[in-house]
């Protein structure tokens, strides 16, 4: 009976340990997906950079790879390291160049070793021959797990012209312990705010002569219900769903699926999520198959050319309890089936961002003026100017497209 009641205790000490069980599974994270969301876009094409100046990688106390540390409920430490078992600095180049290509900016990495001096790195990416270069120095960069999720950052961005002469540069430091649930997704949400504070700083921005990223919608291809826009969305004018226009491109599981969804700003919009079983099977159709882009997979049966599936399996925002674990369905694109698997799944399995569109914009005001055509000349600009008012009102137009419009029937008087 005492073993029997030890053994209870021992199970249930394990089953009461914190929720940063998500990383105790290999102790690592991949600072890779906390790309920042770029508030501009430059005329400038860049090549990126972060070097690694933390004092215990210098000193050889820790690798290169190291992210963190993972306490045990007793306090015990042990390593987190990079999902990819390659420098941290590679992966967080990665998240960066990510979050610049993502609205347009033509950009280039090179790998910086941590025993470079800085006038070597400057001048490595000096030879991308980049015309504006983004350093980021890191001189702490890690997460503490414990109960809660602690994430410390002490990061420098500097900006250069094409001749290795610094412009404008940015600072952010957070060395604060408890935020975050401890989950994986809380620590790489933290590692993206932090990006987010240092590379959409004024000064930033001055030097790259920043412009908005919302420019104006125009159309740039049709597939019969499909209107493909200049901003990387497809519209389904059928369902009225607004698609990124590809997937993310790479295999990972359900909780870093909706995370991804929850971060995508495709098109300056805020609302993407994952999409729902019926849904997603409206753009299968297994009279279009066409190839797909992942080794050992079938062909792909996608009712459009405008939106790329990259590999079979997609997935879905349903979930299901199977036996003790919890399951989220997919869709095989190659036969058209649902099936499910473990959350923590990810081989073969990527996500296609979605959201319910309220209209589309180049469409309204294509409505709007063919209604000025038809109407009599005398339907009053004031008219106008309410009708389109509303338009802005009820978020079917950006600021941009109602000052242009707006402008049009000023000039008109």
């Amino acid at each position: 009976m005492r073993n029997v009641i030890a053994i209870m205790t021992i199970v249930v000490c394990f089953m009461s340990e914190p929720v940063f069980a998500q990383l105790a599974m290999g102790h690592k994270v991949d600072f890779s997906l906390s790309w920042p969301v770029i508030e501009y876009k430059t005329k400038y094409s860049l090549a990126v950079g972060v070097h690694d100046q933390r004092p215990y990688i210098i000193k050889g106390e820790k690798y290169p790879i190291y992210a963190g540390t993972m306490r045990s409920r007793w306090g015990v430490p042990w390593d987190i390291n990079t999902q990819s078992n390659k420098p941290l600095s590679d992966d967080v180049v990665s998240a960066v160049a990510s979050g610049f290509m993502n609205v347009g900016i033509k950009t280039d990495t090179a790998p910086l070793l941590f025993s470079d001096q800085q006038t070597t790195v400057v001048k490595r990416l000096r030879n991308l021959g980049a015309e504006r270069i983004v350093l980021i120095n890191l001189r702490e960069w890690k997460v503490d797990i414990w109960s809660r999720a602690g994430f410390f950052i002490d990061a420098q961005a500097i900006v250069y012209d094409k001749d290795g002469h610094e412009i404008a540069s940015s600072y952010v430091c957070h060395r604060n312990v408890g935020s975050g649930d401890g989950s994986v997704e809380s620590v790489i949400s933290a590692a993206q705010s932090y990006l987010n504070m240092l590379l959409n700083d004024d000064k930033i921005k001055v030097a790259l002569e920043a412009e908005s990223t919302f420019s104006e919608v125009t159309e740039v291809g049709r597939d019969a219900r499909f209107i493909a826009y200049n901003n990387g969305t497809v519209l389904d004018t059928k369902t009225n769903l607004m698609w990124a226009s590809k997937d993310n491109g790479e295999n990972i599981n359900w909780n870093i699926a909706q995370y991804y969804c929850g971060t995508y700003r495709g098109g300056g919009f805020t609302d993407w999520r994952l999409p729902a079983i019926h849904e997603l099977m409206e753009l299968y159709d297994s009279n279009k198959m066409r190839p797909s882009k992942c080794a050992n997979d079938c062909d792909l049966g996608v009712i459009t050319t405008l939106i790329n599936i990259s590999c079979g399996y997609l997935w879905t925002s349903d979930k299901e309890q199977t036996g003790f674990r919890d399951g989220a369905y997919y869709i095989n694109f190659n036969d058209g089936t649902q099936n499910i698997y473990p959350l923590n799944y990810y081989e073969y399995l990527r996500v296609l961002p979605v959201r319910t569109a309220k209209a589309p914009r180049h469409d309204l005001l294509e409505k709007y003026d063919a209604g000025i055509k038809k109407g009599s000349f005398e339907r009053s600009r004031a008219q106008r100017l309410r009708e389109l008012k509303k338009l802005k009102d009820d978020d079917l137009l950006t600021d941009e497209e109602y000052e242009k419009k707006r402008r049009e029937i000023i000039d008109s008087m």
